[in-house]
């Protein structure tokens, strides 16, 4: 198995600072910020509504794999993101929804987060599932807290996360350090 080639700080950057204009890349700029932060797999946070994100106690309920309930945490940068989309989207039920309200498609997102991207002129190959690999790769090497990324990546195993960190050549990033989300790494002014 090849290794998943990781966004650089650079390319992280673009994406936090970027101020989009109009609704699909709003909400595209808003669940690439979600994947980052939360490590959540891109069904679930497509199944995300609005009831199931808790600002105050900084977490999201997510529906993972076999229909497991979990919660996972966010930063207060992603508070300030979620509040105001959530503010500015109330009639939705789910999080990210198209313009009328119904569920997103996977195919149509992965459209939309290669077409931001592209914009953004970021040179990485982009897929959904490479926020998950960009959060655990930086969690690890910010907490080195394997039993904790376990649980809010979702594994039922410890030896699964272990598999996944060595897929992502992050199994030697076991060091210590005090930011856990890449969102922490360069905040955008526009959300403080």
């Amino acid at each position: 198995m090849t290794q998943p080639t990781l966004m650089t700080y650079d390319e992280i950057t673009r994406i936090l600072h970027y101020k989009p204009h109009e609704f699909i890349a709003d909400r595209t700029w808003v669940l690439i910020l979600f994947l980052l932060d939360s490590g959540a797999r891109i069904d679930e946070a497509l199944r995300v509504e609005h009831a199931h994100v808790n600002l105050e106690r900084l977490c999201v309920k997510v529906l993972g794999k076999g229909n497991k309930e979990r919660t996972v945490p966010m930063t207060d940068v992603m508070r300030r993101v979620l509040y105001r989309w959530m503010e500015a989207h109330p009639h939705d039920t789910r999080l990210f929804a198209t313009r009328q309200g119904r569920p997103l498609a996977y195919r149509n997102v992965h459209r939309d987060i290669v077409h931001f991207c592209e914009r953004l002129g970021i040179q990485t190959k982009v897929y959904p599932h490479l926020f998950r690999h960009h959060f655990a790769s930086h969690f690890i090497a910010c907490t080195g807290d394997i039993y904790r990324l376990s649980r809010i990546l979702g594994h039922t195993s410890i030896v699964t996360t272990q598999l996944y960190l060595r897929s992502l050549g992050a199994e030697a990033l076991l060091q210590k350090g005090k930011d856990d989300s890449p969102l922490q790494v360069a905040v955008p002014k526009r959300v403080m």
